[in-house]
């Protein structure tokens, strides 16, 4: 059963305290949906889905396992589990914090680094079309160049209406040609 971060703070700090948790952990702690599974005093198990990536939870496992309180760190990616031990059986207040603090920048670290599913599956997709069309045109064409040949075709048919969008297409296809490099 999944508890509250109160009762982790009053587990933890080996007292029933209840206002001890400032405002802004707790709200981080919910934006994230970390979850308590389990507390005992010296160890604490929590579980956050974001955990279930290889790349978050190493990166949390090996700056918690640096952590002067920590004693030993266990992640499971196939759950999004994560077991700390302590060097101590009772936590203060600002320990308390330090420690959640961390858990959370370095958890809110490894998303933002972390390619989003979405973005990984698009990116499969393009890269499957960019092969089936080489592949289709015996690698004659690929996706750039029909990207480019699509925007140099709609700036040459809307060059009479609409000038300035027909340069800025103009534009992004020279820099498409040219790889990206500015101007010289």
């Amino acid at each position: 059963m999944k508890t509250s971060g109160v009762k982790v703070v009053a587990a933890l700090l080996g007292k029933v305290v209840l206002s001890m948790v400032g405002g802004a952990i707790m709200k981080n702690i919910c934006t994230l949906n970390i979850h308590v599974l389990h507390t005992m005093p010296g160890r604490i198990r929590l579980q956050c889905n974001v955990w279930k990536s290889e790349a978050v939870s190493e990166r949390l496992r090996d700056s918690l396992q640096r952590h002067y309180l920590v004693d030993q760190v266990s992640v499971s990616p196939i759950t999004g589990s994560l077991l700390v031990l302590f060097t101590k059986k009772h936590l203060g207040q600002r320990e308390f914090d330090k420690f959640m603090t961390l858990l959370m920048k370095q958890t809110r670290a490894g998303m933002e680094q972390e390619a989003s599913s979405a973005t990984l599956l698009m990116s499969r997709i393009i890269n499957h079309l960019d092969n089936q069309v080489k592949i289709a045109t015996k690698g004659t064409l690929d996706l750039p160049s029909l990207f480019v040949i699509a925007l140099t075709s709609q700036a040459v048919k809307g060059f009479r209406g609409n000038r300035g969008n027909s340069l800025q297409q103009l534009f992004w296809v020279y820099r498409l040609l040219r790889g990206g490099r500015q101007l010289v």
